[in-house]
């Protein structure tokens, strides 16, 4: 795990959580208002990349090979069985830049609950 690349992510989640900020409650800053821009921001991050680490993408390479068979008939003769398709198509995905950003949105998220949090009391 790079430590810089996860400064990286954490700046850049909180200045687009900013820009968010902006263009949705222009400069009226409050604790729930920073919290709503922050948990955006955090979710839409935090899931792609449980979904990238889990590796649950590799669903989809059935109905991939589904529709490839019945719009191609040269593909059925390339690929008899499925696991013919998944034997070539296997590949193996970098999980620490997914990693580096599931911390980086985790933390952010955290901050968003504690700020509502507050923002509550």
């Amino acid at each position: 795990m790079n430590y810089f690349r996860l400064l990286i992510f954490l700046v850049s989640m909180a200045l687009l959580a900013f820009f968010l900020h902006l263009l949705v409650y222009q400069t009226y800053f409050t604790h729930a208002s920073i919290s709503n821009s922050l948990f955006v921001v955090g979710i839409l991050f935090l899931l792609p990349s449980i979904v990238a680490i889990s590796s649950a993408y590799e669903m989809f390479k059935g109905i991939q090979y589904v529709f490839r068979v019945i719009a191609s008939p040269s593909f059925q003769r390339n690929y008899p069985r499925f696991h013919d398709y998944k034997a070539e198509k296997v590949e193996k995905s970098k999980t620490t830049v997914f990693l580096e950003v599931l911390i980086s949105s985790f933390l952010i998220v955290v901050i968003a609950i504690i700020l509502a949090r507050v923002s509550m009391s």
